[in-house]
């Protein structure tokens, strides 16, 4: 009975390992993160997420199971500048008009999507911000950027969610998290020189899975499941 018992636990529980490691799906900063705190007060405070601890000089990779397709999204949250930016990528443009007088965050945060397949490494997600006059800002080439730089853009994966609630103590502390699936994304465009304010574009990045495993390694998994458990019910009763 011992042995029926171990059998039926244990193929519940390959069950429910297959199905959450098909569901895995990370982002990552590689290439250098440099832990920055975005300014709570002073001549430039960020009018977004002030006081909240993440990361510059880095680049962002999806960090997923090879072959599964993930859903890649973009949400504009809000901004206070004076230039006009874009976030580009494969499934569409999120603009910035604010400009400099409140209210800072958007009532209605538009989305843009796009779908990326993982190759079990780490893959550069798809996006880059543009500025008329100004250089693009790629995903790629934002490794190795530091404090005082132009032009940077910042991750923190600490409570990004709205409404926006910026913790006290908890994730936002220096050196926090640099992988998870859903992370603030906010753009420093220079124009007010590089303050390292990072409010001229803010939004949220996440990542989620959009593939389950092939229905015949589910059906394999869920037999193996009931007929241990179905074993084990004849056995004790």
């Amino acid at each position: 009975m011992k042995n029926l018992r171990s059998f039926g636990i244990a193929a519940a529980i390959l069950l429910a390992v297959g199905v959450a490691d098909a569901r895995a799906g990370l982002i990552t900063l590689i290439n250098g993160p440099v832990a920055l705190q975005t300014p709570a007060g002073g001549t430039n405070p960020n009018d977004v997420i002030p006081g909240l601890w993440g990361y510059i000089g880095a680049d962002v990779a999806l960090t997923g199971v090879a072959g599964t397709s993930y859903l890649v999204t973009f949400t504009l949250i809000g901004s206070e500048s004076g230039f006009t930016n874009t976030l580009v990528t494969p499934g569409g443009s999120l603009t910035e008009n604010n400009g400099i007088t409140a209210p800072f965050v958007l009532a209605a945060p538009p989305s843009v999507s796009y779908v990326q397949v993982a190759t079990g490494g780490s893959d550069l997600l798809n996006f880059k911000f543009t500025t008329p006059g100004l250089f693009d800002l790629v995903n790629g080439s934002n490794g190795g950027f530091a404090i005082g730089d132009p032009r940077t853009f910042y991750l923190s994966f600490c409570n990004a969610a709205t409404p926006i609630v910026i913790p006290v103590g908890g994730c936002n502390v220096s050196g926090n998290a640099t992988t998870g699936d859903v992370a603030w994304l906010a753009l420093d465009d220079s124009g007010a020189g590089p303050d390292d304010n990072h409010d001229d574009w803010v939004g949220i990045l996440s990542v989620t899975p959009v593939t389950v495993p092939d229905g015949g390694s589910a059906l394999a998994l869920l037999g193996a499941a009931m007929a241990g458990l179905g074993m084990l019910r004849r056995r004790l009763s």
